[in-house]
């Protein structure tokens, strides 16, 4: 990679952290202290964390769209100005519906497909996949420094803090394209003359795989986001109050990384990426079904959060470049990221909605709890039984 394309996926890996990071941040630390806002519940506590995902969601392809008429640039930092705004509004108010309308608006700011057309406007594509290896890494590391973070900033200054650093990340991603990042417009297309969509799909496993690749990634999401609806009330039910809950989220996650990658060598050497797709999936099941008996024996909990840190680590940088190496096989490979962009956010969206729903109505965890298991299930059969994919 030449100076400027390393300088474009840095700039562009670290819009992602920050996006992400303001995505996950409130993710330990919402059911506990959401609930004492002003007119909430369970369920408005579930739509807070599934907003984002909704309105980021409906909005990637209107951006995608957008971008191609006016430029990269200016829609990244619309996007991040919008973001800025949500995170204010969501600072200053003491009711979930303050809070509700500022993660609205900060998904709003939906420019993760601009900033992956970016991408593929300033990187050639010999270093592609260099600079998507990068920025995924960014994402991850951002992710889980979040999640650790989280309930430490609110331990310290209080739940609305959270909200004033994320708007001083949105300022600080934009200097990061003022200074960083080039503006493209009117870029030609890369469609072959002699393309025909037909070509594209004559080979029919192909799409059959990226399907299920987004539902996979949907279903990943959809969990994560429900469980980040319970785990923290149920470290307080355990003992574990909320300032110590960060050191529980980083040993295991620490732990879950120093296994990550002799499991991903030792799978990619003697078994089928199928294969990994089915043992990491009955690992979430087998994770949920604990959180299911935790009254019963404590030390269920601590090993079903070990097993869902690590299967989710596993899966969340597998899938991705899985779908990398079959959407290369095609044409239509910024659409196949756009759709899996969008598969992600629904399920985040679905599994803080229908989480926060099912808390409500129920008023216990088991309702979640069942919902993931019942998910794992459908997924592992759909797995299962595409016996003529190699996924």
């Amino acid at each position: 990679m030449n100076s400027d394309e390393i300088r474009i996926s840095f700039g562009i890996g670290i819009i992602f952290a920050l996006r992400i990071l303001g995505m996950a941040i409130i993710l330990p630390v919402i059911s506990i202290y959401g609930i004492h806002l002003r007119d909430a519940n369970n369920f408005l506590i579930g739509l807070t964390v599934g907003i984002y995902g909704l309105t980021q969601a409906i909005l990637q392809i209107p951006f995608g769209i957008a971008s191609d008429r006016f430029g990269r640039k200016p829609l990244i930092i619309l996007g991040l100005l919008i973001f800025f705004i949500g995170s204010m509004i969501a600072a200053l108010t003491d009711s979930i519906y303050g809070i509700i309308l500022g993660r609205a608006l900060q998904g709003s700011g939906a420019i993760s497909s601009v900033m992956m057309a970016l991408l593929t406007d300033c990187i050639s594509e010999k270093n592609r996949t260099k600079s998507m290896a990068f920025i995924g890494i960014s994402i991850g590391i951002a992710f889980f420094i979040s999640i650790i973070l989280g309930p430490v900033i609110t331990n310290y200054f209080g739940f609305h803090s959270i909200f004033l650093i994320i708007a001083l990340c949105s300022i600080f991603g934009i200097i990061i394209v003022l200074t960083l990042i080039p503006n493209r417009r009117n870029v030609r297309s890369f469609y072959p003359s002699s393309y025909s969509y037909k070509e594209d799909i004559s080979n029919k496993e192909i799409p059959l795989q990226i399907f299920t690749l987004n539902l996979s990634i949907l279903f990943l999401h959809c969990i994560l986001s429900s469980n980040f609806l319970l785990l923290p009330t149920m470290m307080i039910n355990l003992g574990i109050q909320s300032s110590f809950q960060w050191m529980i989220y980083f040993i295991v996650i620490i732990i879950a990384f120093i296994l990550w990658t002799p499991l991903i060598l030792f799978y990619e050497k003697r078994y089928s990426s199928r294969i990994i797709m089915l043992v990491c999936i009955f690992l979430l099941s087998i994770a949920e079904s604990m959180f299911l008996y935790v009254s019963l024996y404590i030390g269920w909990f601590f090993i079903g959060l070990q097993l869902f840190f690590l299967s989710f680590i596993v899966m969340e940088s597998f899938i991705p470049s899985l779908l990398s190496k079959y959407s290369s096989l095609g044409i239509h490979t910024g659409r196949n990221m756009g759709i899996y962009s969008t598969s992600q956010f629904i399920g985040s969206a679905l599994g803080g909605i229908l989480g926060g729903w099912l808390m409500e109505l129920r008023g216990n965890f088991h309702s979640i709890l069942l919902m993931n298991i019942l998910i794992c299930l459908i997924w592992l059969g759909i797995i299962s039984l595409n016996k003529t994919s190699k996924i």
